[in-house]
């Protein structure tokens, strides 16, 4: 699989407020991403906060901007 250096946007579909990171392989930083959150791992206190809340289904993980 390729990999996708990007600018990426987890949003919480229900509050509407959003996280921003980058990466150099966007896949196998949602899948770390998830993996934290669903431990309640993550070092942005208010993701895992909202994912409890909300659950995993009211998040959209996706490309904001991509890199050459």
């Amino acid at each position: 699989m390729e990999r996708i250096t990007c600018i990426y946007k987890i949003v919480c579909l229900k509050s509407d407020k959003f996280y921003l990171g980058r990466a150099k392989d966007f896949r196998n930083r949602i899948t770390v991403h998830k993996c934290y959150l669903r431990q309640n791992i993550e070092s942005n206190r208010e993701e895992p906060h909202a994912w409890n809340k909300y659950g995993e289904g009211s998040f959209k993980f996706e490309v904001f901007a991509e890199h050459p």
